[in-house]
């Protein structure tokens, strides 16, 4: 395995060449598909959109300057205007943001949640100097919170079969050195342990987090290593840089995590052949085009007394787009979309190894086969056989009641289990995404019932009912549904 980390041991982030991935149409059209089903964030402040809100704690930003730049203003993201995870889950084609877990509610969550917290860190005590925060432990407690209710939602199959096809974005650990090993007058850690021993527990106790997430079903997990913690403005003034660029001590430490964490990508990979976990390099240093920030060492906002966050209510600096850092510790809205453009996009492996965020979306599509069977009940006591309605049929009872494809699935399987048979329900799904879906829900073991909803049916499993429609009546159907398609939002036929 190469050691893709110490390539870039020596080098300031912001003066190295950086690729200007800069996506000029960055935003999704309109009421195209995202390239994932959904995007589940975790991390700190980087990726943070407003959990720490209404925490106890000094580590929150829901105040202006803060947003000056995003468009629903101040909400409680550490940045002028989007984070990094913002701007992939632009890139992957969301029309919306990752709703954060402290506000997120009913069926958007099956598109993703972030449950990402400032001043969080791998371990459980990072940060807890600064009030409250939500680390990663709980952020898996939270997640599994969601995923019980997505399980509510679709039932158990149809839920596991949704969340192998989202994309996990990690990125943690940045606090477990900024405000744990080198806050040595709070921490002991800097003395229990040598920076190598420090990188090698911290990535122990990752490594059972992350097997955890695979264990509650994701199956395409991003893990980012940590940035330049050593080159903040806020890490200059407090430690000095002994005439170097940055802190090399930080960089050094940061360094070990990040071999070490690309060793555990490795050996993720090779443990568990059904998953694929890749490592991304958030400091912006492949090289295929200049792009020079003009100011990289002071922050564009003016920094309050405990020299790090922004001066509530403060003018920041005009010419935003040209600051590597928008307070003393977090990247400007200009510098993230640098660096999700190359996490997203970028050939070069000391940036994105194995793969690339966008290669990773490809791959969800091999995460379920079409047509598998969700076995839905067995045995029901109160169902009958011998009808077969579709769900444009029933429009007026489940279609117009959905909120969402998944919805109508679940309100379709609901509807068949309600039925007087003495059969079980299997449902059969090709396509399942947030605005369409193709799948029949069938009933009976003999001569059962169905019902049909989304583009083309198919044939019903063997020993059930068929209750697929033909080719020629589906596109009858869709010709019919297409007036009604604007006021459920999506089609069910498309």
């Amino acid at each position: 395995m190469v050691n893709l980390a110490s390539k870039f041991q020596a080098q300031p982030w912001w003066l190295l060449l950086v690729s200007s991935l800069l996506v000029s149409n960055i935003h999704p059209r309109a009421n195209a598909e995202p390239q994932v089903p959904c995007y589940f964030i975790f991390g700190d402040s980087l990726s943070d959109s407003g959990n720490n809100n209404d925490l106890a704690t000094t580590a929150k930003v829901n105040y202006s300057p803060y947003g000056i730049d995003f468009p629903e203003g101040h909400t409680g993201r550490f940045c002028n205007g989007r984070t990094m995870q913002d701007i992939i889950v632009q890139l992957l084609g969301f029309q919306e943001f990752i709703p954060p877990f402290a506000t997120a509610r009913g069926q958007e969550i099956l598109k993703g949640v972030n449950y990402a917290s400032g001043s969080a860190g791998i371990l459980n005590e990072s940060g807890q100097q600064l009030g409250e925060n939500v680390n990663m432990n709980m952020q898996l407690s939270n997640h599994q919170t969601v995923t019980a209710r997505i399980t509510e939602m679709l039932g158990k199959c149809s839920a596991s079969k949704l969340l192998k096809k989202c994309i996990y974005a990690v990125q943690i650990g940045s606090n477990d050195y900024i405000n744990n090993y080198f806050l040595p007058e709070v921490y002991n850690s800097s003395s229990l342990f040598t920076p190598q021993q420090y990188a090698a527990y911290l990535i122990q106790q990752y490594s059972q987090q992350i097997e955890t997430l695979y264990n509650d079903g994701a199956r395409m997990l991003a893990l980012f290593g940590i940035g330049s913690i050593g080159c903040t403005p806020n890490a200059m003034a407090i430690h000095g840089t002994d005439g170097s660029t940055c802190v090399e001590k930080m960089n050094s430490a940061a360094q070990l995590f990040n071999e070490r964490l690309i060793t555990l990508v490795d050996e993720l990979n090779s443990n568990f052949t059904d998953a694929k976990f890749t490592y991304l390099n958030p400091s912006g240093i492949s090289s295929t085009n200049s792009l020079v920030f003009t100011v990289a060492n002071t922050s564009c906002c003016e920094i309050g007394s405990n020299g790090e966050l922004c001066v509530p209510g403060s003018e920041p600096c005009g010419e935003r787009s040209q600051y590597v850092f928008w307070d003393a510790f977090h990247p400007s809205d200009a510098w993230n979309e640098i660096i999700a453009a190359e996490a997203y996009a970028s050939e070069f492996s000391g940036q994105a190894y194995p793969l690339n965020i966008k290669k990773m979306a490809r791959l969800q599509s091999n995460n379920v086969a079409d047509g598998d069977i969700c076995e839905i009940g067995e045995n029901h006591s109160n169902m009958s056989s011998g009808g077969e309605w579709s769900a444009k049929q029933l429009e007026g009872e489940i279609e117009s009641s959905a909120a969402s494809t998944y919805e109508l699935q679940r309100k379709l399987v609901q509807a068949a289990a309600a039925c007087d048979s003495s059969g079980g329900v299997t449902s059969s799904f090709s396509v399942v995404t947030p605005s369409s879906a193709v799948f029949q829900v069938v009933i009976g073991g003999g001569g059962g019932g169905g019902f049909i909803g989304g583009g083309a049916g198919a044939s019903a499993p063997a020993g059930g009912a068929a209750a697929a429609a033909e080719a020629p009546e589906a596109e009858e159907k869709k010709e019919e549904k297409e007036e009604s398609d604007d006021d459920m939002g999506f089609s069910l036929f498309d």
